[in-house]
């Protein structure tokens, strides 16, 4: 699980570093899943799913939030997998037909955490709709969440700073 882990480090830095006011990892969203994670501004809401192996991609899809963001009755507004370096074509002639965006891991940069994410397809608006102040929300929360924890370890630790 350690690549997982460096995709989901380097796309939180991604999108902070894209001036997104709210990033988080492990966001209850639609059709009770888990978002890898989730991003949001004022104007939009997007998802995104890392997935490290070919049938972990394929699995994907069989899961019930798909169907609600086909429907458009989800409040994200573009969802995205990434994927490895060396998974980015199986991946773009998975999507080729589809509205979702793929974000492609580059492995081999790791000391400019911004530069190892490379958007390779673009997603289609998938249709707003009014629920998307409660995910908001939801995001926050999770936000919180997630510095409480890095304080809590660090204190644990014995270090005052997190």
């Amino acid at each position: 699980m350690l690549l997982s882990t460096e995709i989901k480090i380097a796309n939180i830095y991604y999108w902070i570093k894209r001036q997104f006011p709210y990033v988080a990892s492990e966001v209850y969203s639609v059709g009770n899943s888990i978002a890898d994670i989730m991003i949001a501004d004022d104007k939009k809401i997007m998802e995104i799913e890392i997935k490290i192996s070919r049938n972990d991609f394929k699995c994907d899809f069989k899961k019930h939030k798909h169907q609600l963001l086909d429907s458009g009755s989800s409040p994200i507004s573009n969802f995205y997998f990434c994927v490895p370096e060396e998974m980015r074509e199986f991946a773009l002639n998975e999507l080729k037909d589809s509205k979702y965006g793929l974000l492609v891991y580059n492995s081999n940069v790791k000391f400019w955490p911004d530069k190892s994410i490379t958007v390779s397809k673009r997603p289609q608006n998938l249709i707003i709709n009014k629920r998307q102040a409660y995910f908001r929300k939801r995001i926050i929360s999770r936000m919180g969440w997630e510095l409480f924890r890095c304080y809590l370890k660090e204190y644990r630790r014995g270090n005052d700073e997190c």
